[in-house]
């Protein structure tokens, strides 16, 4: 962990700010994974990259302005359709991507998964947009006890 994003941590804590978990995962990409990502863009001609869940393909998406400014090229992966046809919206015209509307199992099948029902999104957080599983009762959605009373089971290929 860098000293910038350890030092600004501090500083938040200490201003009597609550750093949840949320907020540390953006920190740590701007203050750490953001450089990194940076230096590479500055150090290899072409960056190809496999982003798996790649939502809509901007929002929390720690790689869209390095896809956008240096012109990586890679795959990207979304099974929701309605977060696939975003996903390959917000990249059109920009060469380089390739999208596969599939979820990445053991197997190649149709399975469901359960996900936050779109029709209600706008009544959560934006992070709500990308929580999805094929683990009944799973801890990621689970966490969150609003979520459970607005999940879908929707069909995906794997």
């Amino acid at each position: 962990m860098s000293d910038d994003y350890l030092a600004y941590l501090s500083r938040l804590q200490r201003r009597g700010q609550q750093v949840n978990r949320s907020k540390q995962t953006a920190l740590q990409s701007k203050l750490v994974f953001n450089p990194l990502l940076n230096q590479l863009s500055h150090v290899k001609d072409k960056v190809f990259f496999v982003q798996i869940g790649a939502c809509d393909g901007v929002l929390h998406d720690p790689l869209h302005p390095f896809i956008m400014r240096y012109n990586w090229c890679g795959i990207m992966v979304e099974p929701l359709p309605d977060l696939f046809e975003k996903l390959k919206k917000n990249y059109s015209g920009k060469d380089g991507l390739i999208f596969e509307n599939v979820a990445i199992t053991e197997s190649e099948e149709i399975k469901p998964l359960i996900r936050v029902n779109p029709d209600v999104l706008t009544e959560f957080p934006e992070w709500a947009a990308g929580c999805a599983t094929f683990v009944e009762n799973s801890r990621n959605i689970a966490s969150c006890p609003d979520l459970k009373n607005h999940l879908i089971t929707q069909e995906v290929q794997t």
